[in-house]
């Protein structure tokens, strides 16, 4: 599955990012160049890439979903009269009494412990816990565990909510087609604040992955984990405000801003750790390009939290949805010259499908292209 945003005709973003509980984000492949500029018009035919496997940022999900346990039929036949008979094989819905059955086919609106919950009964394959009723699980995040459970997307959003526990459900899909992953998440308003009815709660930011989407459209939004300060995290971890995740790191401003080149294959072992990773920058080392070595510092952003980036945020804007959604990006430097560039980037335009440099669009830092090779003097 592909992670992407929304570009000009020619490269679309494309993310790889890892939600496993535990994982750190060190290294992620996006292709920045001919980006769409923040707070603008996608064009018509902006597409996606598709060559990057990733998971999205939502509890880890089994490799089964588990069941809840079927009643069990008593050894004992119902005490009934000749004249009501009941039928042996009528299906009676779980938590329903038999007076009043639930169609299969009716999605209910009543929650049964709606997904997004937060549990502490964790498992191996998730874990029973009363805050999640009697179909989700209790999975981990990377933030804290989650009433959740794998889903199927469904263009009826009652559908969604049923397969998720009920009212405040939805099933939250990142990318699309058979690449696509759907997992239960609390459904959530990007424009609510934060503590307000429709707000995720503490630990978790409100998106429909809609860089991973055509035209970057949202899904349905529902709650991903996402931290932005540490008391969204277990107890003993710190929250990683540049990549949203929990841990035992923090931002070590020490290391290159957003916006700044990096190569993302340079990794190191970091003292106490035992995996690993690239720690140049202070957020990400995104792949900018299809050469390996060629990359971009960024952070990710909680627009419920912040409206800014937080390294040079006259030049840095959130990169964003075209719909509501409160996850953006801090990637690209704006620029007017070359000079305002840290090499090998240079200050130039965004292209379309052909190539052609598109003017309307304010030059930012980025890797020359054949017919921008030397970038703005």
């Amino acid at each position: 599955m592909t992670r992407a945003l929304p570009r000009t005709p020619s490269a679309p973003l494309a993310i790889a990012l890892c939600a496993l509980a535990g994982c750190a984000f060190e290294q992620r492949e996006i292709v920045v160049e001919d980006t769409l500029a923040p707070d603008a018009e996608a064009p018509a035919d902006t597409t996606i890439v598709t060559d990057a496997t990733v998971t999205p940022d939502l509890p880890s999900t089994p490799d089964a979903s588990p069941k809840p346990d079927a009643p069990v039929t008593p050894d004992v036949t119902p005490d009934v009269t000749p004249d009501e008979p009941v039928a042996p094989d009528a299906p009676i819905a779980l938590d329903a009494t038999p007076d009043t059955p639930i169609a299969p086919d009716v999605a209910p609106d009543v929650p049964t412990g709606p997904a997004g919950n937060a549990c502490t009964m964790l498992g191996p394959m998730g874990g029973t816990d009363p805050a999640c009723g009697s179909v989700l699980r209790c999975l981990t995040s990377t933030t804290t565990p989650s009433c959740s459970l794998a889903c199927v997307d469904n263009s009826a959003q009652a559908v969604e909510r049923a397969a998720c526990g009920g009212g405040g459900s939805t099933c939250l899909t990142y990318g699309e087609g058979a690449s696509a992953a759907s997992l239960c998440a609390a459904a959530c308003d990007p424009s609510a604040a934060p503590g307000a009815a429709g707000a995720c709660r503490a630990g978790f930011v409100c998106t429909g992955w809609w860089y991973s989407h055509a035209m970057a459209r949202n899904d349905t939004p529902g709650c991903a984990a996402f931290c932005t300060r540490d008391s969204d995290c277990p107890s003993g971890q710190r929250c990683d405000v540049r990549e949203g995740t929990c841990g035992a790191r923090v931002v070590d401003l020490a290391r290159l801003p957003d916006g700044e080149p990096c190569d993302p294959t340079v990794t190191e072992l970091i003292a106490g750790e035992t995996v690993r990773r690239n720690n140049q920058c202070r957020g990400i080392c995104f792949r900018a390009t299809s050469t390996a070595t060629q990359g971009l510092c960024g952070s990710m952003l909680n627009l419920a939290f912040a409206s800014m980036c937080p390294d040079d945020p006259a030049r840095l804007l959130p990169l964003r949805s075209l719909t509501p959604d409160n996850l953006a990006l801090c990637i690209e430097a704006r620029c007017a010259h070359n000079s305002d560039c840290r090499a090998p980037l240079v200050c130039r335009y965004v292209e379309d499908s052909t190539g052609a440099p598109l003017m309307a669009f304010p030059p930012r830092c980025l890797y020359g292209t054949a017919r921008q090779a030397t970038g703005i003097p």
